[in-house]
């Protein structure tokens, strides 16, 4: 478990976006640990330590969520807009067209 744990942290910190399917591919191998069960389970974590490692590495989103919790530690935050249903920013455009499909967007 502990493995699997750490393939999962180790696809969103340090592979990130630089492959969609990291993140994937580690739960699968987390989630078959726990369905399957070791030593069985012993592929399914190679499966994904290969993945990880031949996987082009990005710490860009590790990065802007650590600088936007500096921001909000040092107080640079901005006031969050009033968009959503029952503000007035929906009235213009109508609420429904939100909603609901139009026929002709079907």
């Amino acid at each position: 478990r502990f493995i699997a744990r750490r393939l999962v942290i180790f696809a969103s910190e340090d592979v990130g976006t630089a492959d969609p399917l990291a993140l994937p591919v580690a739960s699968a191998a987390a989630s078959a640990v726990e369905s399957v069960g070791m030593p069985e389970a012993v592929h399914n974590l190679a499966h994904a330590v290969v993945h990880l490692a031949r996987a082009p590495k990005s710490r860009a989103v590790t990065a802007a969520v650590w600088a936007a919790v500096g921001d909000v530690r040092e107080g640079r935050t901005g006031e969050v807009p009033p968009i959503g249903p029952g503000t007035e920013s929906f009235r213009p455009v109508g609420y429904r067209d939100f909603t609901y499909y139009r026929e002709d967007d079907v």
